[in-house]
């Protein structure tokens, strides 16, 4: 195919002359990505299937489009705004999608930030909060108390009735688990 050295706005550009190499190179650096980000936000509904189609989805939407995209900012955000779109359609066959659309909507309306910008930042406190969820819940009870109630080891453990130490350990494995899935998601985008 094409030499990893070109940059993804001259393989866009190349794609908008027809060029469909150009296309396939696009597809083989973020496909297999993408297709993990879908399949981290559906696998509790949706199969594997579910989210190569919605993929396969938004690079057909790319392709369908060549001609007319004019990308502003980030060549991987503005793909990754593709992406959300098509998960949402995907969603809004499934159920009712009303927060999601409300979501889309404030991203199209930020102002003074790009669409790609406002995106990226509510996809990390999603992720975040996600995370969080996710924790044991001793563990999220300790990092909630500290972070949203702003309490002090001491005061923590003097509330739950366990050491500071103990504490101190919850926390670890609360920013650590964090930290984990900014990176995560930091390699989906960059």
């Amino acid at each position: 195919m094409f030499p990893h050295t070109l940059s993804d706005m001259d393989l866009m550009h190349r794609m908008a002359s027809d060029d469909e190499r150009a296309f396939r190179e696009i597809y083989d650096r973020y496909a297999p990505q993408m297709l993990e980000f879908v399949h981290a936000k559906i696998r509790k509904t949706r199969q594997l299937e579910d989210a190569k189609l919605i993929v396969h989805d938004a690079f057909l939407k790319l392709w369908n489009n060549r001609r007319t995209i004019r990308i502003q900012s980030s060549f991987s955000g503005y793909l990754y705004t593709i992406l959300y779109h098509e998960i949402l359609r995907f969603l809004r066959t499934l159920k009712d999608t009303r927060p999601f659309e409300e979501e889309a909507a404030a991203i199209a309306m930020a102002d003074g930030e790009s669409i790609e910008d406002n995106y990226h930042h509510k996809l990390v406190v999603r992720m975040m909060e996600e995370n969080i969820r996710e924790l044991p819940e001793k563990c999220k009870e300790v990092y909630q108390l500290s972070k949203e109630e702003n309490l002090s080891h001491k005061e923590i453990a003097e509330r739950l009735n366990i050491s500071q130490h103990t504490v101190k350990n919850h926390l670890s494995k609360a920013f650590r688990v964090l930290k984990a899935g900014l990176q995560e998601l930091n390699s989906l985008f960059f």
